[in-house]
């Protein structure tokens, strides 16, 4: 379950297998993009489910974003699949976008979500084989952790928008638990939140230069 916030709210991204009608909530919110998930390969009926549910948020009107990424990494990701390609095929990524009509497409090319134990590798010749497959925007998971220069080649390769998590929380968590560190008796829990805030800003300004975002709002 991706991104429920609680009863009836809705934050973020929303899973095939959710009820259709927090899109509705996403959608008076003003939040976006709802979430369309791949889920299990192959299998006519999950296809089926895919086709019914996009339908129905189409109708609602929100934005789209596709996952079509085998990344894992987290609980909600479900256990790897031995033998399974953990790349996203582009013929696959292909159909996919031509039966959901997602705006974007969340794709797997070698990231995952969380801590990385070892260096990660982008595979940048199926982000260029997807990028040719798909006429629409493509998304990288996964990103905190992967080294600079595979990001900003992945960029130049078709990724259009980037995902960082793990890496903010922990800058927000090393701020926040240094401030408290030094000043152990604070109990207003905005005053170590500024550093936590302080943190997050310095990773973002490094991560927009890196992608070129910067001066482009």
């Amino acid at each position: 379950r991706q991104g429920v916030a609680g009863d009836g709210e809705v934050d973020g991204p929303v899973g095939v297998g959710e009820d259709v009608i927090r899109a509705d909530h996403a959608q008076h919110r003003g939040q976006e993009p709802v979430e369309i998930a791949r889920g299990q390969p192959g299998g006519q009926q999950h296809g089926q489910h895919v086709d019914r549910e996009s339908e129905a948020v189409h109708a609602l009107g929100p934005p789209q974003q596709g996952a079509h990424a085998r990344g894992g990494g987290k609980e909600d990701d479900g256990p790897a699949v031995e033998g399974e390609n953990p790349y996203t095929d582009p013929e696959e990524a292909r159909e996919f976008v031509e039966r959901t009509g997602c705006t974007s497409l969340a794709i797997g090319v070698g990231t995952a979500h969380g801590v990385y134990t070892e260096t990660p590798h982008i595979e940048q010749d199926v982000v260029k084989a997807i990028r040719a497959a798909v006429d629409v925007p493509l998304v990288l998971h996964g990103t905190s952790g992967v080294p600079d220069d595979q990001v900003a080649e992945a960029v130049k390769n078709g990724i259009c928008k980037v995902n960082y998590a793990t890496e903010l929380r922990q800058a927000y968590t090393k701020g926040f638990m240094g401030y408290m560190a030094e000043n152990p008796g604070c109990f207003d829990p905005k005053k170590p939140a500024k550093l936590g805030m302080a943190e997050i800003t310095n990773i973002v300004k490094v991560r927009m230069e890196n992608l070129g975002s910067v001066g482009r709002a």
